[in-house]
């Protein structure tokens, strides 16, 4: 089961990844005050959740906002790939610039994984982990084969792609990960995109401009 929010100025989808033994995943925790804080500290409350893991798919500060403030309050590592440190790094002088105020990583614990770990929880629930680099360094996907659906951040959207204009971006990369880490799913996988509406790999396949394009 999955519940999404939107949150913060950017819009980001946070992913509330669940199972009947109500053990589950936040993901991209995107929570900039503490009317947005409520209403994932009230959904995790009402439904008896029991947080497992906080995973990262890339370290742009968009998605990292409420990372700490859950990180502290369930006594979690960050999940995230080693390849965002110098991302997350820089994130928190990007905060600060556009007057979100001082957010700090350096004393929260960081667990790297690498591409094709596991993330697993609940009964059984895995969620495999791809490389998805491309619209920065360190880009993850979160797949369940089983429940069919992939969280991919800002790597791909519907009928469009990642920026890969920032620091670290790279489109060539971006296109090779998608090509060969998302559009190998089943045509029937979600997408579930870090922004906007999800979309499905049969869809992208065949309606995504800068997939044909390229």
């Amino acid at each position: 089961m999955i519940k999404e929010f939107t949150f913060n100025h950017f819009q980001v989808n946070t992913y509330v990844v669940y199972d009947k033994t109500k053990e589950c995943v936040l993901v991209d925790v995107g929570c900039i005050n503490s009317e947005e804080e409520g209403q994932l500290d009230k959904f995790i409350q009402d439904n008896n959740l029991i947080v497992k893991h906080l995973l990262l798919t890339h370290a742009h500060i968009d998605h990292c906002f409420g990372m700490k403030k859950y990180a502290k309050q369930y006594n979690l590592p960050i999940t995230m790939n080693e390849g965002g440190k110098t991302m997350m790094d820089i994130s928190v002088g990007q905060a600060d610039m556009m007057g979100f105020g001082q957010i700090e990583f350096k004393d929260v614990e960081k667990k790297y994984i690498e591409y094709g770990d596991k993330i697993v929880f609940g009964d059984n629930y895995v969620l495999k982990t791809f490389d998805v680099s491309g619209h920065c360094e360190g880009s993850v996907a979160y797949y369940s084969e089983k429940e069919k659906f992939v969280i991919v951040g800002d790597a791909i959207f519907k009928q469009s792609i990642g920026r890969t204009d920032f620091f670290g971006g790279d489109l060539d990369k971006l296109l090779i990960n998608i090509r060969k880490n998302i559009l190998t799913l089943p045509y029937d996988t979600e997408i579930l995109c870090g922004h906007g509406e999800n979309t499905t790999i049969d869809a992208e396949m065949n309606n995504n401009p800068f997939i044909q394009k390229y």
